[in-house]
């Protein structure tokens, strides 16, 4: 929402000097809404762009803000009015205009492509749909096709592994696994924080607490959340120690999986899973919500084996000026021939000599 991206521009000077919240109204409400920042590449071209990717951290604060909000009733004229208003380029003033804007993870499918792309063919705006993939996601049993509920989906035999890996952690623990709903603790919030420092993300300097800012506007979106009752906080415990958390946030008909972490002390139980379980059990006893997004990245393995269902996404640019529309046409010709450049130079380098040149024999 809007407000969440205030609310985490607010702690960093930096970010938020960078970040434009576009919105459309017809008074008194707002019909439209698109956050965007600033870019000077594109696809490793020199061009003023804006893009939908707010953060280039390899582990970012905002994972899945691609897609516009736009509300029901006329969502054509909605994108309609988000692409002029990206077209006139006063938005970024005093800087460049952007030529191309970039919408990263837009579910291509659904009804805000379509839109979009047609209101871009109504104001002669090219559009180019790109770098398809399939999120994980997780759905009702009543939903998919074949009618298989959680956690039955997941197949017997990884059933089987999870039950083992959940005794090996009772017997550790002097408990049985189970998933506790912290949605209203603030100190959950803590304990993700904590655990996510103290393991992987931590020594990368990936973890929220390695930016100040990033924790500081985590825990702002967490508190305005949790006020508004969107807040999904799930801790998977075992003898009362604290194990994994998950946070998600509920938008409409879906959670979205925003941050998990674990504590790397019960790697060897496979946490993750065991708390992936625990949510999907949650999700299907203790939620009226229709799916679960995992928000993943197409780089994350993890919940390809483990949420069965798929959101197709994909990259839509539209070129918003002529600079644009010449390099949107161009690309492919482009990125070939850099291809083609790289292998070259590969290739070369491979023939050089390794180690030091000989010397010649002294003369005489």
């Amino acid at each position: 929402a809007p407000e969440s991206v205030l609310a985490a521009a607010a702690p960093d000077p930096t970010f938020a000097a960078d970040v434009r919240l576009l919105v459309v109204d017809e008074r008194p409400r707002f019909v439209a809404a698109l956050a965007l920042r600033p870019t000077r590449r594109w696809r490793r071209l020199p061009v003023a762009g804006v893009t939908t990717r707010l953060d280039p951290d390899p582990v970012p604060l905002f994972p899945v803000l691609g897609t516009p909000l736009v509300a029901p009733g006329s969502p054509v004229a909605a994108c309609s009015g988000l692409l002029q208003a990206l077209s006139d380029g006063a938005l970024f003033a005093p800087g460049p205009r952007p030529a191309l804007a970039v919408i990263d993870r837009l579910p291509v499918q659904g009804p805000v492509a379509e839109a979009w792309m047609t209101a871009g063919r109504s104001l002669g705006l090219p559009c180019e749909l790109s770098d398809p993939y399939d999120r994980p996601m997780l759905l009702r049993a009543a939903a998919r096709a074949d009618g298989v509920g959680w956690p039955d989906v997941l197949g017997a035999k990884r059933l089987r592994e999870a039950r083992r890996r959940a005794q090996r952690l009772e017997a550790k623990l002097g408990g049985p696994p189970r998933c506790v709903d912290r949605s209203a603790d603030p100190a959950a919030v803590d304990e993700l924080i904590d655990m996510e420092a103290g393991g992987w993300k931590g020594e990368a300097g990936t973890a929220l607490r390695c930016r100040s800012h990033l924790e500081a506007g985590f825990r702002d979106l967490c508190r305005r959340w949790a006020e508004s009752g969107g807040l999904s906080l799930l801790t998977l415990e075992a003898g009362g120690v604290p194990v994994a958390t998950q946070c998600a946030v509920r938008a409409g008909d879906g959670l979205f999986v925003f941050r998990i972490a674990y504590d790397e002390a019960f790697s060897r139980f496979g946490p993750g899973v065991l708390l992936g379980l625990a949510s999907g059990e949650h999700f299907e006893e203790d939620s009226d919500a229709r799916f679960v997004d995992s928000c993943s990245s197409p780089s994350n393995p993890f919940y390809k084996d483990f949420f069965p269902d798929r959101l197709a996404l994909g990259t839509v640019t539209t070129a918003l000026r002529p600079r644009g529309r010449v390099l949107l046409a161009a690309s492919p010709h482009l990125l070939a021939a850099a291809g083609a450049a790289r292998r070259v130079r590969r290739r070369v380098a491979g023939l050089r000599p390794v180690g030091k040149p000989a010397t010649a024999p002294p003369a005489g």
